[in-house]
């Protein structure tokens, strides 16, 4: 479920970039779609603001602590690369 979305500007390795963010939260659920856990996560994605929609960044809570994915590199036509934030 999207429970908000932005306009912002993120710094990427190839400079500043205007983004679309999108806030939400997902649930874990059984195959009869009930609750498996009963604390949802949230998440933030962030794509570039412009016809290409590249997706710039991912941020989630887990279990084991907040995850990000960075783009790193972006040619189109050519595969996403992604990297691990240092913790």
């Amino acid at each position: 479920m999207c429970i908000r979305d932005s306009r912002e500007t993120i710094g990427t390795d190839d400079g500043n970039r205007a983004a679309l963010r999108f806030d939400g939260v997902a649930q874990r659920m059984k195959r009869d779609l009930t609750p498996d856990k009963p604390t949802p996560r949230t998440f933030s994605v962030w794509v570039s603001d412009d016809a290409d929609r590249v997706p710039l960044k991912v941020r989630t809570d887990t279990e084991y602590g907040e995850v990000v994915l960075t783009l790193t590199g972006y040619e189109a036509g050519h595969e996403v690369e992604v990297a691990m934030a240092p913790s």
